[in-house]
Order: C-alpha cells, then sequence, then structure tokens
C-alpha cells in the first residue's frame, strides 16, 4: 500500500493528532493461500492510549482493510500510568493485493491494514513500531 508521511503543516491541520500506540502478535497462519490469495491469521492485537483523548468503545470498531473479524475476544483492559492498556485475541480472514509480474524474481509482500473508520485522522493517528509486529518464532508456513 502507499505510505504517506505526516506533515502537520499542510492543509488546516497545525499540530501533530494524539496517537494510540498499537502492536499485533501473529500466533499462526492457519490458512496461506498465495494462489487464491485468501489468508487468516490467529494473534493477538494491542493498543496503549490516553483515555482523555480517546473511548474504548471507539477504538473497539477497529477493522482490517479488505478482511473479515472471525473472531474478537473481549478486551482485556489494564490501567498503567494513567495509559489505558488494551488487548484482544483476534482471527482474521482477509486478502491482499498481490503482484506476480516478476515472480518469482522479486520479494512479494503480505500487507495488514489496520483501520477504524470511527476515528479522524487530524485527531487520532495510529503510533506502530516494528518492535511492536511480532510473528511467532515457531511458526511454520509451508
Amino acid at each position: 500500500p502507499e505510505v504517506k508521511s505526516f506533515n502537520p503543516k499542510v492543509g488546516h491541520i497545525s499540530q501533530m493528532p494524539n496517537s494510540v500506540k498499537v502492536g499485533l502478535f501473529i500466533y499462526d497462519f492457519p490458512k496461506f493461500d498465495f494462489v487464491r490469495n485468501d489468508f487468516i491469521f490467529d494473534g493477538l492485537i494491542f493498543f496503549e492510549f490516553d483515555p482523555t483523548i480517546l473511548t474504548l468503545e471507539t477504538l473497539n470498531q477497529f477493522s482490517f482493510r479488505k478482511g473479515k473479524i472471525l473472531y474478537k475476544s473481549d478486551p482485556n483492559i489494564t490501567l498503567k500510568n494513567g495509559f489505558i492498556f488494551v488487548r484482544y485475541d483476534i482471527k482474521v480472514e482477509f486478502k491482499t493485493d498481490l503482484n506476480y509480474k516478476m515472480f518469482p524474481f522479486n520479494n512479494h509482500r503480505i500487507n495488514i491494514i489496520l483501520d477504524n473508520d470511527f476515528l479522524y485522522s487530524q485527531e487520532i493517528m495510529f503510533k506502530p513500531s516494528i518492535a511492536r509486529f511480532i510473528i511467532n518464532p515457531d511458526m511454520y508456513v509451508a
């Protein structure tokens, strides 16, 4: 997907939006089918945010682009240094934009894109980190 940098001086936005830290741990891919462009993963998603800028009800409406959440546990909520830390066990089925033009000579990537249509990018911004995106090291995908 296209990745855009956030620039607070563009348009009418004058300050950085509030950030919500987000992380994802993928336990397993029960379905991993490149040919049919059909994937399912079991995982844990977590968020850390200031409760004065966002409600749990709004955050709970997250989704995945080109995907469907097959299972989402009740939130497990912890208060940590004035911030709310919430996590969900999830199972997500999704599709991605696969490009086989240079197959088998180039790299192929699966994009997992987190969305929340109830948040405005001018107000709230998800803040991912490579350190908070983890794939189970014991997982094997044939």
